[in-house]
This record gives structure tokens, sequence and C-alpha cells, in this order.
């Protein structure tokens, strides 16, 4: 796959939010963030640019918000992939039934 550099000047919220996301092991780096959103746009998550940026407003910044002040509520590593397992299993047992 062929990659481009590109520019991006966004506000220093956005970019601590990116950054943390980052830091926090979520993403391997800013590119595969991006790269993410895009594809959610790309697959028509959002219809438009307006609600790409109502989701971020709306939903991923005060989530965030509410993650760094109650960091205490958040799951960790290992406590996701454990769901993750369960519910894997959970839905194999529940396709080899049927």
């Amino acid at each position: 796959m062929s990659t481009h550099r590109i520019t991006v000047d966004i506000p220093d919220a956005a970019y601590k939010t990116l950054r943390d996301a980052v830091e926090a092991g979520d993403y391997g780096s800013e590119s595969e963030l991006i790269e993410s959103l895009l594809k959610r746009y790309e697959l028509g998550a959002f219809e438009t640019e307006e609600e790409l940026n109502d989701w971020l407003r709306d939903e991923v910044i005060p989530a965030y918000d509410e993650a760094e002040a109650h960091p205490e509520s958040l799951l960790s590593g290992e406590q996701v992939l454990a769901y993750l397992e369960e519910r894997r299993t959970l839905r194999n047992k529940a396709s080899n039934a049927a």
C-alpha cells in the first residue's frame, strides 16, 4: 500500500486526544487513529464531514473527558481482552449449537 505524507493543523485539544489515545495503546500511531476514522467515514458511518465533526464533538470528546476525570472507571487492557474472549466463546457456542 502506498502512503502519502500530509500536514494537518488541529486544535491543541484534538492533538492531546490523539496523543493520549496512542500513548494509552488504543492505536499504534497517530496515523493509525486517523486511518481508522477515515475508514469509518468511507464505510458510510458518517454521511458528511459535519456528521463526523458532530460525532467527535458530541461523543468522543465527552467520553475522553469523562475517562480523564474518572480513570478508575476504565477497564484495563486485560479486562477488555477477557471480555472479548468471553464474547467470542459465547458466539462460537451459539453458532455451533445452530
